[in-house]
């Protein structure tokens, strides 16, 4: 609930050299920070990563680092002020914990498994809104045997027919690349690759290099970004809509949309087959036809 208006925030004091929101933006940071978990850690990196790109994406960005520096400051006084002591309590309190790191394949454990994907078409087609002992998703009683360790709600990523649409159609067409929206494709991508945690080898090499990360266990929190990103991105597209003429998306888009659907579709009832869940599919997989054909 914090990030958009931190990002806000930073983009004031940026753009408009303005010292109230850099003061503004350390506050509302560090109300972020004092989170202390893996989605406020993420979060601290996006806003940098968002601030850097801000002033990268400025005609002339020494100057633009200059006008910004003194907002910034005030951000990064206040911000300190309010965060230092609580850090300090959290630091002293972890060196006597028997938890003060996580080691990778303690991390890994907490991956998002790729088949969860499909909640971002069907949100309910593993049952996860149900009883534990109806939810059929990774990991759970009738799932093969895995290393992971994610309640059943974790892998929810549904963000609606309407904003997911917007978005592949996006990046399908390249809106998503444009210049002033890149950053958070980008981003997407990233916070994808993260959520899936050693599914990919990009967590291995994020796990090793980012400060901060070998300190969480389930990589999977990562949705929380994902799905804050998305409505960013669906935004935008609905952006323009309203400003500049809509160019109807081309045969092409629609085509490769209707086959990722129904590639969808048809990787959920093969793990409907496969594990014998197939008349549990009928009903979630209606809604989610009905939903997105509407």
């Amino acid at each position: 609930a914090y990030l958009p208006w931190t990002l806000l925030l930073v983009d004031r004091a940026i753009t408009r050299a303005s010292v109230v929101s850099g003061a503004l933006a350390g506050l509302v940071a560090a109300f972020l920070v004092l989170g202390r978990d893996q989605v406020a850690l993420l979060a601290i990196y996006l806003v940098a990563a968002y601030a850097l790109w801000l002033l990268a994406r400025q005609d002339e960005p020494l100057q633009a680092l200059r006008r910004a520096l003194l907002p910034l400051t005030a951000g990064a006084i206040v911000g300190a002020a309010l965060v230092t002591l609580p850090i300090l309590m959290t630091a002293l309190l972890a060196a006597d914990s028997n938890r003060p790191e996580i080691d990778y394949t303690g991390a890994g454990g907490g991956s998002l498994h790729p088949a969860l994907l499909l909640t971002l078409v069907a949100p309910d087609i593993f049952g996860a809104s149900g009883r534990m002992g109806d939810y059929w998703g990774p990991p759970s009683l009738a799932w093969p045997y895995i290393e992971l360790y994610i309640a059943q709600n974790v892998g929810q990523m549904y963000v609606g027919a309407l904003p997911l649409l917007l978005v592949a159609i996006g990046l399908l067409g390249g809106r998503l690349w444009d210049r002033e929206i890149r950053f958070f494709t980008v981003l997407l991508i990233v916070m994808l690759l993260y959520a899936l945690g050693s599914y990919t080898p990009a967590f291995r090499a994020i796990y090793e290099i980012v400060p901060g990360v070998s300190f969480y266990r389930r990589p999977a929190d990562a949705v929380f970004l994902i799905g804050a990103l998305l409505a960013v991105l669906a935004g935008y597209m609905t952006h323009l809509m309203f400003t500049t003429p809509w160019v109807k998306p081309s045969r092409t888009v629609v085509a490769v949309i209707v086959v990722l659907c129904a590639a969808a579709a048809a990787t959920a009832i093969g793990l409907g087959v496969w594990l014998d869940r197939v008349p549990r599919l009928w009903l979630p997989m209606t809604l989610a036809a009905g939903t997105f054909g509407a």
